[in-house]
């Protein structure tokens, strides 16, 4: 695991992007907003960033296969189930209006627990040898 801690770093950062990104839309589609403001923020920032979240989680999704490691199969199979939810809008619209927003929170939990606990016990035991 030491030698791949950089690839441990780049995997949960892309999970990480991808929780800010869809917590961001989530949040933005239940705000109440007038219909420029709603072109602006979805064209000008939501769009990009979707664009960049969808290349960061196909990293996430094939380092997590290589590393095979369970948080990291978690927040693969959440990513796959949430934009086969994205995609197929199944169920009614408060679900799909919650979706985002709960797969943001744990994957932003989930990587957050890396980098901020799990990383520096890797560290701290590199360091002892």
């Amino acid at each position: 695991m030491e030698d791949r801690r950089p690839q441990f770093d780049f995997a949960y950062a892309c999970f990480l992007f991808c929780g800010v990104s869809w917590l961001a839309a989530g949040v933005v589609s239940v705000m109440p907003l007038n219909e420029g403001t709603a072109i602006l923020l979805g064209l000008g920032v939501l769009l990009p960033l979707f664009l960049l979240s969808g290349v960061a989680m196909i990293f996430g999704i094939v380092l997590s296969v290589l590393l095979r490691s369970w948080p990291l199969v978690v927040l693969a199979a959440m990513s796959v189930l949430a934009v086969a939810e994205f995609a197929g809008e199944y169920g009614p619209v408060a679900f799909s209006n919650v979706v985002p927003i709960v797969y943001g929170l744990v994957a932003v939990a989930i990587s957050g627990r890396w980098f901020l606990i799990l990383r520096r016990r890797l560290t701290a035991r590199l360091l002892a040898r």
